[in-house]
């Protein structure tokens, strides 16, 4: 490693540690214990609801995270700005403990301490300017449902979207699905975009309060629709350009893209974590 490397890490880790508001160590969890899942293992839906990130005072509960979740986490970035590797499909489940004294914003930096100095995880973040979707409102202005308080659903499906997540959700209709949002704001309505787009979705409407949101999508992925006397199956419809999918529901809540070339945060790895948490 040459010696401008070392400065720069040493300049980056001082930095760390600066905003952080930790005085001679990095922040870091007091004993950690976690243990590689199977990645196939059916569970009920009891089970899928426990799983998650559970942070409580001078602890963490991992049940079933994936690896991609707790990098997420880690480095304060969404899943548009990695780009997602098999291995990222680890799932694991343990206990993380700390001083309860510890104020839980530490959590994401010893989380970041914990994969990389346990699991060996090398990453940093660089800037690239890249194709996006500017999300704005479409002449008419925005048409969405003022936040309820309420956790919404689907109608047929056991679980819903707590407050604050946008998610999809599943639909009787085999080619179609809802978008549904949560009393939360459009920023999280962009990340969940971004996941269906294929291409960072960046805020521009200018909107600044909490809404739900509940519209039908058609799906954006190769799907096999054959009348019913058709035989053999048609091919599969390779839909190139999920925006334009999405465009129907966008203007159905008064909102529109618009393509553009802006910076954007990605995470680059540098070095792949070990499947275990070293000793």
């Amino acid at each position: 490693m040459t010696r401008n490397r070392l400065v720069s890490l040493a300049s980056t880790a001082a930095l760390f540690l600066e905003g952080a508001g930790w005085a001679g160590d990095r922040p870091r969890f007091d004993a950690v214990s976690l243990r590689l899942q199977p990645g196939d293992f059916a569970l009920s839906i009891e089970e899928y609801r426990a799983t998650g990130t559970h942070i409580a005072r001078g602890s963490v509960d991992f049940n079933r995270v994936f690896m991609l979740t707790m990098i997420r986490r880690a480095y304060g970035v969404e899943e548009y700005q990695i780009r997602h590797v098999a291995w990222m499909d680890r799932v694991y489940s343990g206990r993380a403990t700390f001083s309860e004294k510890t104020p839980l914003d530490q959590v994401p930096a010893m989380m970041r301490t914990m994969l990389e100095e346990r699991f060996g995880l090398r990453a940093h973040i660089e800037t690239k300017v890249v194709k996006v979707w500017l999300l704005e409102q479409a002449p008419g202005g925005a048409k969405l449902a003022k936040a309820s308080g309420k956790a919404l659903g689907v109608s047929g499906l056991p679980f819903g979207v707590e407050l604050g997540q946008a998610k999809r959700m599943a639909n009787s209709n085999p080619n179609k699905d809802w978008l549904v949002m949560s009393q939360s704001t459009m920023r999280t309505f962009c990340i969940l975009l971004s996941k269906e787009a294929k291409r960072p979705v960046l805020d521009r409407t200018g909107l600044e309060r909490e809404y739900d949101v509940n519209v039908e999508v058609a799906n954006a992925y190769p799907r096999q629709i054959p009348p019913p006397s058709m035989t053999p199956l048609p091919p599969a419809v390779h839909i190139e350009d999920p925006p334009l999918v999405l465009g129907p529901a966008l203007k159905q809540l008064g909102l529109k893209f618009r393509e553009s070339r802006e910076p954007v945060e990605f995470l680059f790895i540098e070095a792949v974590p070990s499947i275990g948490p070293k000793s």
